[in-house]
């Protein structure tokens, strides 16, 4: 199987999730120990062979029955790029599994894009782990107590085994992942031409052998096996997106394969960690989600902040990446282990602010209890401003696709169409189309005040175009016209930071004959930016801009058109107007609490240890871990999981009496008999 080049390394780095470190055989000052090993999954490849995975298993050396936790990496990695979440979730008391998806490292099988085949293999990994018969960790994982963490990728696969509805399953942490995968590849109809086709090129295996020597013997025909390491799914799909032939296609393979649209499917508590600079899966997502879980009742935490994609920093141990270890630690512990360390009741949503390129985390967060933040702040697009108040008697701004080349307002048939299509929407207020811009700017004057942007900025349009249509129904490759937003705070001196970016198209009409001129009138688009995290300083301007391209980022339609922009088009600025400082310490329960629920509180815990430092010191160890192992023995006794003696149990039942507050004690008997029911 393939091994990865240098050349691959920088779009690695981010698709591996959080590290990737040596993998030593054997730990006995970190308290754990590591085996490789194989699993054997249900399904075959796609020509009907059984397959291995390859994968290794993280143990801790003393302390268990522990819960288990599944971690699934990103593309075109393999399980040794997670080493360093394995090892210090292993150091801290969970039996970590880790393989590499089929398809990827020495894993057969075709990758399906978290398809049927990927979903089994990680019931089957799940199962695996939770068989009390397994000789390997049989009595060693506390039965049904499981949880999943991955990024990007692996993210992918968490919000995959959070809708399969597995009773082992009970918590997982998505990470930089898509919930709409369409939408994520495709926003808005626009390809995102950079991020597909690299991942696309650097994840393919294109070396193809012959089938059982066929064609080496006399009288036999050559045959080329299809295993190469993509399904034909995966190829065919490609296809589609870039050409725009069949995109329905496409877009219904994506949507079978994404968390949009089956929220209802979700009943375990979830933590959704997403970066509001990922310049791959937007934050947008990954708040929808947020907000379509919590609305529904499930326990869930969203952080959004500067990590994941690049140009997210995408460090393994960046101050941020342990900050956000820290508390999926503490997640995993009072989920899994039943440790009551407020997690639970700190403020739902967390964000830290970051600027899109070279961003540099400064230490702190906010927390919100709901999403969005405040009411947003309204201005109006006028004339090349941003205003506060009205501007109806503004003229039209037009624009020109340039990604269609210079001079098309001078060919026998584009010109003519274009120019008197765009006179006929704008009345003819329109300019000499040779001098039409590619992009349109907005400015504000320099602020008196400083401009707390958090949350999603919302552009709302009146636009009319005029196009040449080459050839209908090609959804994907062409656009009645294409506008792409950008927000740049703007410094006294003229010099611009790019904060956030999005994407439109407004698809053709499929009716339009060969060569024929289409207008559209004017009408309302509303077109949903990137999130954004920033403070724009007072003295500084925000800037607006509209582009017809925006390569290469994202591939630029190709058909000629104008679009012009008209009087009562706005943008709605998101504010972090309910955003407080977060908390340090945890509050007290209160009477009849539920965890993820609205308080007038402002305080939260601080874990007290890291995936990323390591182990806590040697106080914080044994308070955890006798807190802990307490909540992990009478859980035993509870559940039937295979397990130590009763003596044991009996003594984690009197260390609990003597370590946890009675308030404590009776939100864990209320877990527990809810573990019952279970």
């Amino acid at each position: 199987m393939r091994r990865w080049a240098p050349a691959c390394a920088a779009v690695a780095v981010v698709a591996a999730g959080w590290a990737a470190l040596g993998t030593p055989a054997a730990h006995a000052d970190a308290a754990w120990r590591e085996v490789t090993l194989q699993l054997h999954p249900t399904l075959p490849d796609d020509e009907g062979n059984p397959i291995t995975l390859d994968a290794g298993l993280d143990i801790p050396t003393s302390g268990c029955p522990c819960p288990g936790v599944l971690i699934n990496h990103g593309f075109e990695s393999t399980w040794h790029s997670e080493d360093y979440a394995a090892h210090n979730l292993a150091s801290h008391g969970y039996v970590v599994l880790r393989y590499s998806s089929r398809g990827f490292g020495d894993s057969g099988g075709e990758v399906d894009l978290v398809g049927p085949k990927e979903r089994q293999d990680q019931l089957d990994a799940v199962h695996w782990l939770n068989d009390r018969h397994n000789p390997l960790v049989g009595g060693m994982v506390i039965r049904n107590d499981i949880g999943q963490y991955g990024a990007s990728y692996g993210g992918i696969h968490a919000w995959a085994l959070a809708m399969s509805g597995d009773r082992a399953v009970r918590t997982v942490v998505p990470t930089a992942s898509w919930t709409d995968a369409y939408q994520a590849l495709l926003p808005n109809d626009v390809l995102r031409v950079a991020y597909d086709a690299g991942f696309y090129a650097t994840g393919f295996d294109p070396t193809a052998q012959l089938v059982n020597d066929a064609g080496a013997q006399p009288g036999t025909t050559p045959a080329v096996s299809t295993q190469l390491n993509y399904s034909t799914e995966v190829h065919r799909w490609f296809a589609e997106a870039v050409s725009g032939v069949d995109a329905a296609d496409f877009k219904a393979g994506l949507d079978a394969r994404s968390v949009a649209g089956h929220y209802d499917r979700v009943r375990i508590p979830v933590f959704i960690v997403q970066g509001v600079n990922d310049g791959l899966f937007s934050a947008n997502q990954a708040i929808d989600a947020y907000r379509q879980l919590t609305a529904r009742g499930i326990p869930t935490r969203l952080y959004v902040g500067g990590v994941g994609h690049p140009p997210s920093n995408s460090s393994t141990t960046s101050p941020e990446a342990l900050h956000i270890g820290d508390e999926l630690l503490a997640w995993f512990d009072h989920y899994l282990k039943g440790v009551d360390n407020g997690i639970d009741r700190m403020p739902q949503v967390e964000w830290s602010r970051a600027v899109y390129f070279h961003n540099s985390w400064d230490g702190t967060t906010r927390s919100a209890w709901s999403f969005p933040f405040g009411a947003p702040q309204t201005l109006q697009l006028c004339g090349g401003t941003l205003a506060s108040a009205p501007c109806p008697g503004a003229v039209p701004q037009v624009a020109v696709n340039t990604a269609a080349g210079e001079g098309y307002d001078e060919e026998p048939i584009t010109g003519p169409s274009i120019d008197s299509g765009i006179r006929q929407i704008t009345g003819g207020a329109a300019p000499d189309l040779k001098t039409a811009p590619g992009t349109l700017s907005f400015d504000t004057p320099p602020l008196a005040q400083p401009l707390d942007l958090a949350g999603i900025p919302v552009v709302h349009l009146q636009a009319a175009s005029a196009d040449l249509l080459p050839v209908g129904s090609l959804r994907a490759a062409l656009a009645a016209f294409q506008l792409d937003p950008k927000l740049y705070d703007v410094a006294p001196d003229g010099s611009a930071r790019l904060l956030t970016r999005g994407a439109f198209a407004e698809p053709v009409d499929a009716d339009s004959p060969l060569s024929s001129g289409q207008v559209t009138p004017q009408h309302g688009v509303d077109v949903d930016v990137f999130g954004v995290s920033y403070l724009v300083p007072a003295g500084d301007s925000l800037r607006l801009t509209l582009s017809t391209e925006d390569t290469p980022y994202l591939r630029a339609t190709v058909n000629p058109f104008a679009v012009a922009v008209f009087a009562g088009s706005t943008i709605d600025l998101p504010l972090g107007t309910a955003l407080f400082p977060t908390p340090t310490t945890p509050p007290p329960p209160t009477h009849g609490h539920q965890g993820n629920q609205a308080s007038t509180t402002t305080t939260v815990a601080a874990p007290s240890a890291s995936l990323g430092t390591g182990a806590a010191s040697s106080t914080q160890g044994t308070e955890q871990l006798a807190a802990s192992d307490t909540a992990r023995a009478d859980r035993i006794a509870l559940t039937g999981a295979d397990g130590g003696p009763s003596g044991g149990v009996q003594a984690g039942r009197a260390l609990a009496a003597a370590l946890l507050p009675l308030t404590a004690l009776l939100a864990l008997r209320r877990r527990r008999r809810a573990r019952l029911r279970d």
